[in-house]
């Protein structure tokens, strides 16, 4: 593990020494723009770049991009923006891609087995992102954007393009290509490397709004073009290019391509939706049968979706959404939702488009570089890579932060490194309570609320609420979250001789006003007092509130779920920290004690959700 901790172009704790040797998984205790001097090369074998470990905003690459000269290499949630600055002196242009694989030498023999996911590529003064002449690739849940129309590139041509894209056994899903005025993308086929019999790309469920040129090339290839969502946009002008798919012409001495093609949307034109082909335009002397094949060709499995429910996930999830979506992003996707671009400069004029077009020069047109923001990052004492509160939770909540392998393997196959990195959740998204469990204390008059929450996060306020009839609740105390706790405790002086009810509130720190509930617990009154005399019904429902429990805990076969009298409809589900149902069952009806086999999960933490009638109780189960 190599922490990132500072934003400097190199030197000891930044990005570009941290991938200058190999075998290393990058993770950031820092967020913000990188303002690079060149581009960050990276030659070495067997490097991942988590960018969903970064605190805060998030990091974002500018002035130069990323090249991938090596194997085995990962790179997950990174901007790269690298813009129309100039920094090198004497320099007049630059021609820069925000992203882009080095060949291979020769280029016969290519790198392998890279992914890059859930990246934000925009602002470059060539291509936004180009991978070809490149195997075993894949390129998914990335957004592509505002690729520079007119900017530095040393030729006097305009360089708004998307992307070239291809390889031996390359997968392009579940991304989306916006505001490019040409290459989205151009398939590389193979005129680079001479290898027809070799060149295999998969490009589906993607989206593709507001182009001018849209896709073409794929001389010597085999490319699947499988359910894809196309969305014209304001630079989109003219019939024949707001239905077009492909543009296929060939004027090499290398076979032609062949593509796959099928359930591709095109928006507003049904009949292309439903003939795709309708959306091909061959040159001349090319004949649709020397292109067209009815079979797809081999490729990576994945989840394929309709193109229109592609559409809705690529919107919401792709891009560098963790730790989570900059300006930029969630601009670029509400005008890709509205049809309408925000910016645009002169320099793209068109006849039939529409102003403004969302071709840009330079990123100060759209305002520049976003501020990015750095909040503290967790304690680990180790240097693994695993945060104290996150090390503890595997060994049931104790106070052993430091004994777990990063690099050993779970049951399902992955690094326990590998799981922390993976189950990150969004930093503006809302806490999640797992579990309020309360009890009387020092003689009866102190009520001890403990709560605990899913992720560890400083950005939170938590309260806590009173009621006496659990109705009305009352703001009693008040705790800040802390980036090292999952857990959290509160004590309140109220009669032993009440019952008395509380739930926990959640807000963020700059949205106080939206406050999040969990539901309520009964506290009962103490036995012998007033209260439990005239109200003994409302006495016994707060006792099996309490007696809520699971056990034993850590479990490795079974646990015993005590809890109130099941009725009709009760259920006990049991779920992951993320909110994946695992399983369900149904308690025996009026029985209070339910058996539950766990010898098939894997070890970790589970939450268990017991549901009756109007009564929900949670806890968290430790699997050994």
């Amino acid at each position: 593990v190599y922490y990132v901790t500072n934003l400097n172009d190199a030197g000891t704790g930044s990005l570009r020494d941290a991938v200058s040797e190999g075998n290393r998984t990058i993770l950031f205790k820092t967020s913000g723009t990188i303002f690079l001097e060149s581009p960050i090369v990276i030659q070495k074998d067997r490097i991942t770049i988590a960018g969903q470990t970064a605190p805060g905003g998030g990091i974002c690459l500018a002035n130069y991009g990323l090249s991938i000269s090596a194997n085995n290499v990962i790179v997950r949630y990174l901007r790269s923006r690298p813009g129309d600055v100039i920094t090198r002196p004497g320099d007049s242009t630059k021609a820069v891609d925000a992203m882009y694989n080095a060949f291979g030498t020769p280029i016969q023999n290519p790198y392998r087995n890279i992914i890059v996911d859930h990246c934000s590529l925009s602002w470059s003064t060539d291509e936004a992102a180009s991978f070809y002449a490149v195997a075993d690739f894949t390129l998914q849940w990335s957004i592509l954007s505002e690729s520079l129309y007119m900017a530095a590139h040393p030729k006097p041509t305009a360089h708004g393009y998307g992307g070239i894209w291809g390889g031996q056994n390359s997968s392009f899903h579940h991304n989306l290509l916006a505001s490019h005025s040409n290459r989205n993308p151009r398939f590389s086929g193979s005129e680079n490397n001479n290898q027809p019999d070799l060149e295999y790309v998969d490009f589906r469920n993607n989206v593709i709004f507001n182009w001018y040129g849209g896709t073409y090339g794929g001389i010597g290839g085999h490319q699947n073009m499988v359910n894809n969502y196309y969305k014209s946009g304001p630079a989109t002008a003219g019939t024949s290019r707001k239905k077009r798919l492909l543009s296929y012409s060939n004027s090499t001495a290398i076979r032609h391509g062949k593509f796959y093609i099928t359930g591709n949307h095109v928006n507003g034109f049904a009949d292309v939706t439903a003939d795709n082909w309708l959306g091909v335009d061959i040159a001349a002397g090319v004949s649709l049968d020397s292109i067209k094949v009815n079979t797809p060709f081999i490729h990576t499995a994945i989840n394929t979706q309709s193109a229109t429910d592609a559409y809705t996930d690529v919107l919401n999830n792709a891009g560098a959404s963790l730790p989570k979506r900059d300006t930029v992003d969630r601009r670029i996707v509400k005008e890709v939702q509205t049809g309408i671009a925000t910016f645009g400069d002169s320099s793209f004029s068109v006849s039939g488009m529409v102003s403004p077009s969302g071709m840009i020069d330079s990123q100060y047109t759209v305002g520049g570089w976003p501020t990015l923001n750095t909040t503290p990052y967790p304690d680990d004492s180790d240097n693994d890579g695993l945060p104290n509160w996150w090390e503890a939770r595997q060994n049931g909540h104790t106070t052993d932060s430091t004994s777990v392998n990063p690099n050993a393997f779970d049951t399902d196959g992955y690094t326990f490194l590998e799981k922390y990195i993976n189950s990150i959740p969004p930093s503006d998204q809302q806490t999640i309570l797992t579990g309020i469990t309360g009890n009387r204390i020092n003689g009866g008059d102190t009520v001890k609320i403990d709560f605990q929450i899913n992720w560890a996060s400083d950005q939170f306020d938590f309260a806590l609420y009173r009621s006496t009839d659990n109705l009305t609740f009352t703001n009693v105390k008040n705790v800040a979250s802390d980036i090292n706790k999952t857990t959290y405790n509160f004590e309140d002086i109220f009669s032993a001789n009440s019952v008395v009810y509380y739930k926990i509130g959640s807000s963020r720190n700059s949205d106080l006003e939206t406050i999040h509930y969990s539901n309520s617990i009964a506290i009962g009154a103490i036995e012998g007092t007033s209260a439990l005399k005239t109200l003994p019904t409302l006495e016994k429902a707060s006792n099996e509130i309490n007696t809520f429990m699971v056990y034993p805990n850590p479990a490795n076969h079974q646990i015993n779920v005590q809890h109130s009298a099941a009725s009709t409809g009760s259920t006990i589900t049991i779920t992951d920290m993320t909110g994946k149902t695992l399983s369900s069952y149904y308690p025996l009806i009026n029985q209070a004690n339910s058996t539950i086999d766990i010898s098939r999960l894997p070890k970790g933490s589970y939450l268990l959700v017991f549901k009756n009638n109007s009564i929900q109780q949670n806890t968290i189960f430790l699997k050994n």
